[in-house]
């Protein structure tokens, strides 16, 4: 199948590209290209301080996150990789209901803070923290009760011992709903410097114990 990467990678930035054809003809249509150009410059100049914090901690919070998948693959091999994936893919839906929240919450969140309404903010937090782990418990609790069912029915049965991959990954996904609930607020407060330094110190962390799995020989502990 690798020969199909490539091919991959070049519709993926081909449908980046025509994403922007709708915004280009809008404008051209309104005015010069040239001036929304300017614009868009602008608009980068005078935010640059704050995106660079930000484009280094999307960078760092990607390796923290993607980073073992690479490393698993040259240390254990690919099929090492599949059966850590697969035990994660089950949560997938899980995660787009904490993005879907983090869209709502953020401008909420900023809101509280531009009237200094601490006890608010304290409040949102806390409560989508413990209600985004409860629902993992839940989900968590469910999959476990219905795993003779579920497994035959999605993986055939390639994967062995995958429950107890998928329950390490369950419990992982707490601390990273935990983790991405604190993270929002901290953008809420537009704090993008310190929250780059958490996540970079968080990166290197994650690296010395993903070393530390290597060299033990045991790819759960990647998780």
């Amino acid at each position: 199948q690798r020969p199909i990467l490539p091919s991959v990678f070049l519709i993926v930035g081909l449908a980046g590209a025509i994403s922007i054809v709708p915004a280009c003809i809008a404008s051209a249509r309104l005015g010069s290209l040239r001036a929304l150009i300017a614009d868009m410059r602008q608009v980068f100049r005078d935010q640059w301080h704050e995106i660079r914090w930000s484009l280094l901690g999307v960078i760092t919070t990607e390796i923290q996150n993607r980073g073992y998948v690479y490393i698993a693959a040259a240390v254990f091999g690919s099929a090492a990789v599949a059966q850590l994936q697969a035990g994660r893919i089950l949560f997938g839906p899980l995660n787009l209901l904490s993005g879907a929240w983090a869209r709502v919450a953020r401008p909420q969140l900023a809101g509280l803070i531009g009237h200094a309404d601490a006890s608010g903010f304290d409040a949102i937090l806390g409560r989508a923290m413990r209600g985004l782990a409860l629902f993992h418990l839940l989900f968590l609790a469910g999959l476990w009760m219905v795993w003779p069912l579920l497994s035959p029915l999605v993986f055939h049965g390639k994967y062995p011992d995958l429950e107890y991959l998928v329950a390490a990954w369950g419990i992982a996904n707490i601390a990273f709903q935990c983790r991405s609930c604190l993270g929002i607020g901290v953008q809420a407060m537009r704090r993008f410097r310190e929250l780059t330094m958490a996540t970079i110190a968080g990166a290197a962390v994650s690296l010395m114990l993903t070393a530390a799995a290597c060299y033990a020989g045991q790819a759960l502990w990647l998780i």
